[in-house]
């Protein structure tokens, strides 16, 4: 089983006061509109101001019904029109008494009682204009709410076409990695049996290290990192002699969710077009840490550089645009991946992800 979104709770949508607030200078410009076509149909001038004070009372408690019903209202948009039109319709009729009454606290010229109404055409105009209003405001609010249907369903597609990417990656890099690696494990046995007795541990333990990463249903930066621990053990082992390494993560980091396979492939290009094509070798040090706005993952080598390097391969292009591709997927465009040289030589990989968007929330 593939690691899932490290957000899965991605669809949950905000609270209902906050989309209330995001919504508001919608529904206080359409109370407006109708306060305004009231008195203009009704010639009604002397009293603009209090037509407008009825209509915003009766618009916001027809808009509080639809946002406490909200749930069912967007599960019913999708589903079906009556038992949605039947609910605004109950929002409406509420809203009308409720505003009206309401409409009556703040005025004192306002009869607050409904059967005070009966036979005021002011108060059919209100019905009337309440009714259009509560139609507009289901079919505007309808429409945007299975816009945002289709969007979560679009990205939650990404998301699974991410995660097919991330097989896809570990297909490419694993088998690669772990030949080369039994190739040497076989030489040291002849040559250094107790090296190879080394090596074969830490390939055990990058193994199920990697075994119990990719399944993990949270995933985070610390099975990340004890994973990245192991491998460069065995790097280190493959390449006497040719490189350190350092690792620097913060507990406070450790515990962060965060999708298998993002940094491993930075580790690999370092070692592969850094430090190999350097003819001294040299350090590759990760740090992670975690700003006010993001979670920073720094993998610097002090190799040849990027314009000293070779040409990269198709693999290890394809797998620094894969991460990049599975960043944007999974945590939104503001999550970013950038290259960039070192002042003296070697390279620095920045890989950032906003806390917004570890948290759950695309950003």
């Amino acid at each position: 089983m593939s690691a899932p979104s490290p957000h899965p709770d991605h669809e949950t949508r905000p609270p209902h006061w906050v989309v209330g607030l995001r919504e508001l200078p919608v529904v206080l410009g359409l109370n407006t509109a109708i306060g305004f076509a009231s008195t203009f149909i009704y010639d009604d001038w002397p009293h603009w101001d209090d037509n407008m004070v009825v209509s915003q009372c009766i618009g916001l408690c027809i808009y509080a019904g639809v946002l406490f019903f909200r749930k069912w209202l967007r599960v019913h948009c999708a589903r079906s029109g009556i038992v949605a039109t039947l609910l605004t319709g109950a929002c409406v009729v509420f809203g009308i008494l409720a505003g009206d009454t309401l409409a009556g606290w703040l005025l004192p010229t306002h009869p607050a009682l409904f059967l005070d109404k009966l036979d005021s055409k002011h108060f059919v105009a209100y019905v009337v204009f309440g009714i259009g209003g509560g139609t507009i405001g289901m079919l505007y609010f309808g429409g945007k709410w299975r816009l945002t249907e289709e969007k979560e369903r679009a990205a939650q597609a990404q998301r699974a076409a991410a995660e097919a990417d991330l097989r896809a990656l570990q297909a490419q890099v694993e088998p690669h990695f772990l030949f080369n690696t039994l190739a040497n494990l076989d030489a040291l046995i002849a040559l250094d049996p107790k090296q190879a007795r080394v090596l074969l541990g830490h390939l055990n333990r990058y193994l199920r290290n990697s075994l119990t990463h990719s399944r993990s249903l949270a995933p985070t930066l610390g099975d990340e990192i004890e994973q990245l621990r192991a491998y460069l053990a065995i790097m280190e082992i493959r390449l006497p002699d040719r490189f350190r390494a350092r690792i620097d993560c913060p507990d406070d980091c450790r515990d962060l969710p965060l999708a298998p396979m993002l940094i491993q492939p930075l580790v690999e290009n370092a070692i592969k077009h850094g430090i190999e094509p350097s003819a001294s070798g040299g350090e590759i040090s990760l740090r992670a840490c975690l700003t006010p706005d993001a979670l920073e993952i720094e993998v610097c080598d002090s190799g040849v550089g990027l314009h000293k390097a070779p040409v990269q391969d198709s693999n290890n292009g394809t797998g620094i645009a894969n991460v990049r591709e599975r960043l944007h997927l999974l945590y939104g465009k503001q999550a970013r991946l950038d290259l960039t040289a070192l002042p003296e030589c070697g390279t620095r990989a920045l890989l950032s992800v906003p806390r917004s968007a570890l948290q759950g929330k695309p950003s």
